[in-house]
């Protein structure tokens, strides 16, 4: 389902129940037509020579965001709604890798 964006600000959610990259939930020819993505606390920005940098690298369903349109515009994410999802953006985050100084028994 499109979202229709306006020049500027525009407040909306990401409309699937799993998380996804910000690179994985945007049209792959979308460029930086959106400059900039804020959530609560975090914010990325897109950078044409580097691609998204900052806090916030992924898109969760359920939370609210600002994107930052450079034009008019609609877009479709890309995303899913089936387990094998979930199983999939937790491998991703290689949760198993313990930082040093931080030894459990």
């Amino acid at each position: 389902m499109p979202c229709a964006l306006h020049a500027g600000n525009n407040l909306i959610g990401y409309p699937y129940r799993y998380a996804s990259s910000i690179e994985d939930a945007l049209p792959e020819d979308i460029g930086c037509t959106v400059s900039g993505i804020i959530g609560e606390g975090v914010a990325a920005l897109c950078v044409e020579s580097f691609g998204w940098i900052g806090a916030l690298s992924s898109l969760e369903g359920s939370y609210g965001y600002w994107f930052i349109a450079e034009e008019n515009m609609e877009i479709t994410f890309n995303g899913c709604d089936e387990q094998e999802c979930a199983s999939l953006s937790r491998q991703s985050q290689n949760l198993s890798t313990i930082p040093d100084g931080y030894n459990y028994r």
